[in-house]
């Protein structure tokens, strides 16, 4: 009787060190799948935020599509004001034309090649070209020359270091001539070669 005494607590004691075993390997599957799955609720919260994030950024396409149709548009209008190669090969012949109606009197012109565009971002998508000029004219027919030049050649010419001297160092009478140098501008916009099909 005492043999099926200390057995029958042998299997009580077994069967409760057992259940406290897998109880405590059935805690820490439990208590591990809660770590993993708050893992996956923390990730799952930052793909939802993404997911806003883009739906967003999809959302904006038309607005930005309109935009792009814009500076599109705005660089068609300022490419179409700039002179191509043949027009700026003849230039300074045409502006002594309009000159010679003003009165005014070309004495010399340099031309200086395509130096690039300047400052800016847009300074590499540009070829600038300058002629140094010497006129004489008097005020009156220099302004007029300028007027002339505004609107027979609103593609080409921004004009740069103007300087009038008087010939005379004394009093400037009315109609007399003037030495006067300025640097003719233009730019023209560098169209980049259609890849090859």
């Amino acid at each position: 009787m005492a043999a099926n005494e200390m057995s029958e607590r042998t299997r009580t004691i077994i069967t409760v060190v057992v259940a406290v075993v897998i109880n405590l390997g059935l805690g820490g599957v439990l208590y591990y799948a809660y770590g993993q799955y708050k893992e996956l609720e923390k990730k799952h919260a930052a793909k939802l935020v993404e997911k806003k994030k883009l739906q967003e950024y999809v959302a904006q396409e038309q607005q930005r599509m309109d935009e792009l149709k814009l500076l599109q548009d705005r660089f068609r209008v300022q490419e179409s004001k700039l002179p191509e190669q043949e027009q700026v090969a003849t230039l300074i012949d045409d502006i002594s034309k309009v000159a010679a109606k003003a009165e005014c009197k070309l004495l010399s012109s340099t031309y200086v090649p395509s130096l690039g565009g300047g400052s800016g971002l847009a300074a590499n998508n540009y070829n600038r070209s300058t002629w140094k000029t010497k006129w004489e004219a008097n005020f009156k027919s220099w302004a007029t020359l300028m007027n002339e030049m505004e609107e027979f050649f609103p593609r080409f010419v921004s004009f740069e270091n103007l300087t009038i001297s008087p010939k005379n160092s004394g009093v400037v009478l009315p109609n007399s001539m003037h030495e006067i140098n300025v640097d003719i501008v233009t730019y023209q916009y560098i169209r980049e070669a259609a890849p090859p099909q």
